[in-house]
């Protein structure tokens, strides 16, 4: 991370909070450099691996192009594919909630604006094929 923060591609705050949820994450680069070097096709990722690679996609796509030309990490567009599988339903994503305590935290701000909006909602009532139920009907989510 203090490469990505000293060539300007990431925010040192960036850096940080990167740092503070995949810093743990050394030993799963190790494995997967190992694991998927002399693979042509069909690499595998860990969970781990996947999570931050979407992640540092997400907060700066130059950096994750920088740490791709060293390190072997999936396409952007398997990364687009992966974060269209997420299944997003109405409630709150704890991910989300545990990036903005650790950010939190880290800046030393005692207080935060969460901002929420409106979306509309669907007079009428769908098939999905994928969880072979009906949706569109009010949902409040789970929390």
């Amino acid at each position: 991370m203090a490469t990505l923060d000293q060539k300007n591609l990431i925010l040192k705050e960036l850096a940080e909070v990167l740092d503070s949820n995949f810093g743990h994450i050394d030993v799963e680069l190790f494995k997967n450099e190992f694991k998927n070097n002399n693979l042509k096709t069909g690499s595998r990722y860990s969970k781990d691996i996947r999570e931050f690679a979407i992640s540092l996609n997400f907060y700066s796509p130059r950096a994750y192009k920088f740490v791709r030309k060293t390190l072997h990490l999936p396409h952007p567009a398997t990364l687009r594919s992966w974060a269209g599988n997420v299944p997003c339903k109405p409630g709150f994503l704890t991910n989300f909630i545990k990036s903005l305590t650790n950010k939190l935290h880290l800046s030393g701000e005692k207080e935060c604006a969460l901002i929420l909006d409106e979306m509309s909602i669907r007079k009428e009532t769908r098939c999905d094929k994928k969880q072979s139920k009906f949706v569109g009907n009010i949902n409040y989510g789970d929390g």
